[in-house]
């Protein structure tokens, strides 16, 4: 397949180590096609991340094409990767304290853990408020997506259950306040 079939993005990587110092390259062709492109060849409002674009490509220069080096990590990548180790070493720790806690431990935290995120929303924007609920839904999509039929009838009761006996709470409450 030759050059020709691939529409190219260009993008400025600044810290590309070269092994060409003379030369001075800005741009680079990222050896993917692009997926949304219309008719005229022109691109639907598209960014690429840096996170997103690969090194398995080549500088052009004028008479010269040099490979980049994609043994060496950049920096954003050991980066992700200490940040990676990080989490899941706190995830293992937390873990491993929860099943050392008493009951009573577990219901002093879960009680702490309800009142910091109260806090938490009481102090939030209503842009903040407005990405936390989309976040919630996109995760709460993806978990029912990947549920069973039989997980699904067991969410359904258990949320039938738990309305019927908020209803029932709300009952005596609705008495009290016609009473007085």
């Amino acid at each position: 397949m030759g050059e020709e079939n691939f529409i190219y993005h260009y993008v400025n990587l600044p810290n590309v180590h070269i092994s060409q110092p003379e030369e001075n390259i800005e741009m680079i062709n990222i050896l993917t096609p692009l997926i949304s492109v219309d008719d005229k060849k022109s691109l639907f409002d598209q960014t690429i991340l840096k996170s997103e674009v690969t090194y398995d490509c080549i500088i052009q220069s004028k008479d010269v094409d040099v490979n980049i080096n994609v043994e060496k990590p950049t920096q954003d990548t050991v980066n992700d990767l200490k940040r990676s180790e990080r989490l899941q070493k706190d995830i293992l720790r937390k873990k491993m304290a929860r099943l050392r806690e008493s009951a009573e431990q577990r219901v002093e935290r879960l009680k702490k853990d309800r009142m910091r995120k109260m806090r938490a929303r009481q102090n939030e924007t209503n842009e903040q408020r407005q990405k936390r609920l989309e976040k919630d839904r996109i995760r709460i999509q993806k978990r029912r997506a990947l549920e069973t039929d039989e997980e699904r009838q067991r969410r359904l009761e258990k949320n039938r259950i738990s309305k019927r006996k908020a209803r029932l709470k709300e009952i005596p409450r609705i008495c009290e306040i016609k009473c007085e």
